[in-house]
């Protein structure tokens, strides 16, 4: 789907919103990236309650911070 919004961009040349598609494409790609990454740590912490507690804090403390950079 990203593939297809950015080749459909480059056909129509509108210069102007090619700048937020970009950035839109990148936070895509990143937000994908970090989704793998979640259900990999995931799949290792397996059934222990421990593991996925560890996790959870982690990823509530990463989301903090994201929102806190982000204003």
């Amino acid at each position: 789907m990203i593939n297809a919004l950015y080749a459909r961009v480059q056909k129509a040349p509108n210069y102007a919103n090619f700048d937020p598609i970009q950035w839109f494409i990148d936070e895509q790609v990143e937000d994908a990236k970090s989704a793998k990454l979640v259900v990999e740590r995931l799949k290792m912490a397996g059934d222990s309650p421990s593991a996925i507690l560890i996790l959870d804090r982690e990823l509530g403390g990463a989301i903090r911070r994201g929102r806190r950079q982000r204003g």
